[in-house]
């Protein structure tokens, strides 16, 4: 499949272009468009909806998406079980989770899960400091 806005050859479980963001599930082009991608000079059409791609992040599968969400979730859930027991370890863990998910794509969960792998492993060296394992 190829970009109808660039022109660039694409997977064809993606949703949205890797090069320009655009999104692919409006059009379906088999063939690469006639005469390349665009005339020289000609720039790509305007997209109004600006939420479909944000300079400077990648462009990710859905399927990167999806497990990117489980690594933010399995995180999160390290760092609550974490503050039960093994709380360093665990933490440790949360952080590394929520560290891939944001490189999977999904930010906001990944800064979740890595601010409470943060905070629980600050709380649970804290306390072998003061009381000893």
């Amino acid at each position: 499949m190829y970009c109808p806005f660039c022109g660039q050859e694409q997977k064809a479980d993606q949703r949205f272009c890797s090069n320009c963001g655009g999104d692919l599930s409006q059009s379906q082009s088999p063939s690469p468009p006639s005469g390349g991608a665009f005339p020289s000079g000609t720039p790509p059409p305007f997209r109004e909806s600006p939420s479909q791609f944000i300079p400077g992040e990648m462009a990710h599968s859905d399927a990167e998406l999806a497990s990117g969400r489980n690594f933010a979730y399995a995180g999160i859930a390290l760092a609550v079980i974490g503050f039960f027991i093994a709380g360093p370890i665990l933490g440790i863990g949360a952080i590394i989770l929520g560290y891939m998910a944001k490189q999977k794509g999904v930010s906001s969960l990944g800064m979740v899960a890595m601010a409470a792998g943060i905070v629980i492993f600050l709380i649970s060296m804290f306390f072998v400091m003061m009381v000893g394992w």
